[in-house]
């Protein structure tokens, strides 16, 4: 009986206080989930304006960058050090080289031949890791006189094809001097992925300006081009570089 009077005396107040509760619920309850939406619009709106901002600023920068002038610096690093193994550029530039100073080309030798191959390709050592390049090392046997020998080493390391001599061997032999040189090219695979729309371009610092520089300043060297240009006949006068 009490409580039935108590609801008929608070009546009024319990149904106000009820529908205030469940007002306030709806209201909560739903304005929670939009000030999310609106928060997540918010963040979404100010990340891609950053991105905006981005494009507009590597579109500047591409607007100034010179095509053909990057064109052909790609093209003048890359005959430098090829995105692939190039054995025919190896041996073209080493069979010009020797015609030039006038040594004869006795031998030719891929020492890793494996590399060669697709799979073992991919693969780098942790010597090439460190260096940030993939190898390839050849063993060359040149004849010649004395002078012709030096001159072969110092134009080996100096043409653009890029040689590192790892070592060399000299021995007597009929017309003066047989040396075995083993040789270290590089080559550098272009990237298989492009970066991100929104990375910067960075400038080329000085140092790297002056590099290609000196690359471009290097001699691109190969048989064809020593004949066109009239170079050093081989000791023996044989046409054929592995003529014994």
């Amino acid at each position: 009986m009490q409580v039935k009077k108590f609801f008929q005396t608070y009546k009024l107040f319990i149904i106000t206080g009820v529908s205030v509760l469940i007002s306030a619920s709806g209201f909560i309850f739903g304005v929670i989930p939009l000030a999310r939406n609106v928060i997540a619009m918010q963040q979404t709106l100010r990340q891609l304006s950053g991105d905006i901002a981005a494009l507009r600023q590597k579109t500047s920068v591409l607007a100034t960058l010179d095509e053909v002038a990057l064109r052909d610096n790609l093209l003048t690093l890359a005959s430098a050090v090829p995105p692939d193994q190039s054995p025919e550029t190896i041996l073209s530039t080493i069979d010009g080289v020797s015609q030039e100073t006038g040594v004869l080309l006795k031998d030719f030798q891929i020492l890793n031949v494996g590399s060669l191959s697709t799979e073992s390709a991919k693969k780098r050592t942790k010597y090439e890791a460190d260096l940030g390049s993939s190898v390839l090392d050849v063993m060359v046997t040149v004849d010649g006189s004395y002078q012709q020998v030096l001159e072969f080493l110092a134009s080996a390391g100096s043409v653009r094809r890029l040689f590192h001599i790892v070592s060399f061997n000299l021995s007597s032999s009929v017309t003066g001097i047989a040396a075995r040189i083993t040789l270290r090219a590089f080559y550098f695979p272009y990237p298989s992925k492009v970066g991100s729309v929104l990375q910067p371009i960075p400038a080329l610092s000085s140092e790297q300006e002056k590099t290609i520089a000196q690359v471009t300043n290097m001699r691109l060297i190969s048989a064809a081009i020593v004949a066109q240009e009239g170079g050093v006949a081989p000791t023996g006068g044989k046409s054929d570089p592995f003529q014994r």
